[in-house]
């Protein structure tokens, strides 16, 4: 499958985004997210803004790996597609940083998501995700992985909001 995204997905408590980066010892980049979605059936849509960049992401299914089809959008196109999304715009901080050779993005979000803490580690095969193991030093503000849980995408977040913790 051409334009994969391959991720993991976890869940952390609460915490302050500075003591996750410290108990590893690394300094990450921030960009500050808004991002929405808009009606779909088959491909999840959705626009984000990152500082001002616009970009026009197209989904297509679930869990680890998922088609991913993006292409830079006009401010207008923007501003036209958040006058038809679905629930609410989604804004978050995210936190950028490489340890051992991997990608994180760490997001801390803000507004009716406030609270919520997400990290995503992107990988270049299912074979290398499958095989990843957490970081002991992480492992501390993980409360579960939610890589294969609908309720955690940022499209379901948007929609339902805050899904309850099982």
């Amino acid at each position: 499958m051409k334009n994969q995204e391959i991720e993991r997905r976890f869940l952390l408590a609460p915490s302050s985004v500075k003591k996750v980066l410290k108990s590893l010892g690394v300094k990450a980049s921030k960009k500050r997210f808004t991002q929405c979605y808009l009606p779909s059936n088959k491909w999840s849509i959705r626009y984000r803004q990152i500082g001002k960049r616009y970009i026009k992401t197209l989904k297509r299914g679930e869990g680890l790996v998922r088609q991913e089809i993006e292409k830079e959008v006009s401010k207008e196109e923007f501003k036209r597609a958040l006058k038809d999304i679905e629930g609410v715009p989604i804004r978050k901080n995210r936190y950028i940083f490489y340890y051992k050779n991997e990608l994180y993005e760490l997001d801390k979000f803000k507004g009716d998501l406030k609270g919520l803490v997400m990290l995503e580690i992107e990988f270049k095969t299912p074979k290398l995700a499958k095989k990843f193991k957490l970081p002991k030093a992480l492992r501390k503000f993980i409360i579960r992985e939610v890589t294969e849980i609908r309720s955690f995408t940022n499209h379901s977040l948007a929609i339902n909001g805050l899904p309850t913790i099982v």
